[in-house]
């Protein structure tokens, strides 16, 4: 046994006895490391085990695989033998275990057997191998894009036995989508794939108000009917003094006012010559962008819009790309495109809203881009999902 010892020598000559000890060591090491894998038919996994020495055991060792509990199974262990391990110290050792596509759902055993190259001392090590079936999810159609209220066309999905065979049943499902919007599969229902490939369409529809529309409001608007009431305004804070005089005054300005109000519309309509020359003063804002569109790629996503119009007088300046609401420009650009990149997998909308000198127009109606993540599920084993995306336009 692994340990410290004191071996006393004693020598005796007649009546003259004399002893000494002999400290001692018996060293060992140990193993510790992964003890169990969960594979599937055809599939691969690595344990890692750790030698340490203990007592002050130094030697060299070699290991060896047993697998032979799972037929066809391989084994390889790295580094190759021997393993040094020195005094205090500790060695590494990876063990890989490739499971062939025809192995039965079950529990086996590989063991890990181990040995100084002197013969002593050696232990094994257990690695318990878990095969159970098990089942992908896979699309050959990266995205697809529709018009609110429509339905896409079709996205082409596929579930794969792992290994020679996948015998339970596995349902399908999709979450992400925007509101109003639904996933059909064809077949439908639960798909048992046994020792081939069955392929299913999915589709989404979607409705009128998966992307909710902005109301866009205009300046031009907004000042008329703000004048309308100006004089009741003016007429009531001044009926809370006495004076006629400023009362005159008041409803001189109301007046002038009134005679303004015509040339304050005016602005308000939008050439249609794309706006600028005229000489004037810029006193309204473009026209709201209409026609965007979203393009989706695994590189990015493009934007685009029909280019806004401005009053005479105005010119068009620039456009700002707005995300998911906000009042604050993602970015502005000076032309009606605009490129979408570094989006992570989540659910976005896009719009667009036009400037020139007087100011900013609202916000267009916007589109969307969602990544939509189909599942499929199996009593009894981990659910597989993959990702497609969606942009409702």
């Amino acid at each position: 046994m692994a340990g410290s010892y004191s071996l006393s020598i004693t020598g005796t000559s007649g009546s003259l006895t004399n002893s000494v000890n002999v400290p001692f060591n018996v060293g060992d090491y140990s193993i510790s490391g992964t003890q169990s894998l969960s594979l599937s038919p055809g599939g691969q996994g690595i344990a890692n085990l750790t030698f340490a020495s203990e007592d002050f055991y130094a030697g060299k060792i070699n290991a060896t695989c047993d697998a032979s509990s799972l037929s066809g199974a391989q084994c390889i262990l790295t580094p190759t033998n021997p393993i040094t391990l020195a005094s205090g110290g500790s060695a590494s050792l990876t063990v890989t275990v490739n499971v062939p596509n025809s192995a039965a759902s079950g529990i086996y055993n590989v063991n890990i057997n181990t040995q100084d190259t002197t013969g002593t001392p050696s232990h094994s090590f257990a690695i318990a191998l878990t095969v159970s079936q098990a089942f992908v999810v896979i699309s050959a159609t990266p995205s697809q894009t529709v018009n609110a209220g429509q339905t896409t066309g079709a996205y082409n999905l596929a579930i794969e036995p792992v290994g020679s065979a996948f015998n339970a049943p596995v349902t399908l499902s999709c979450s992400g989508l925007p509101a109003g919007a639904q996933c059909q599969f064809s077949p439908s229902g639960a798909i048992t794939p046994g020792t081939s490939t069955v392929d299913v369409v999915m589709s989404i529809s979607t409705s009128s108000s998966t992307i909710q529309l902005r109301r866009p409001t205009r300046l031009a608007i907004v000042l008329p009917i703000a004048g309308m009431f100006l004089p009741g305004i003016l007429i009531a804070w001044s009926g809370r003094r006495n004076s006629p005089k400023r009362i005159l005054r008041l409803l001189g300005s109301v007046a002038l006012i009134s005679l303004c109000m015509p040339w304050m519309a005016s602005c308000g309509g939008v050439s249609t010559g794309g706006g600028g020359g005229g000489g004037g003063i810029c006193s309204s804002v473009p026209s709201v962008p209409t026609g965007l569109s979203a393009s989706w790629s695994p590189t990015g996503t493009t934007l685009t819009w029909a280019p806004s119009t401005a009053a005479s007088a105005c010119t068009v300046t620039g456009y700002g790309v707005y995300e998911n609401g906000s009042s604050t420009p993602i970015a502005t650009v000076p032309t009606a495109t605009y490129g979408v990149t570094n989006l992570q997998a989540g659910a976005y909308t896009f719009a667009v809203a036009a400037t020139d000198s007087f100011g900013t127009s609202a916000q267009s109606t916007p589109v969307g881009v969602y990544t939509i993540t189909v599942t499929g599920t199996s009593p009894g084993s981990s659910s597989q999902s993959t990702q497609v995306v969606l942009v409702v336009n």
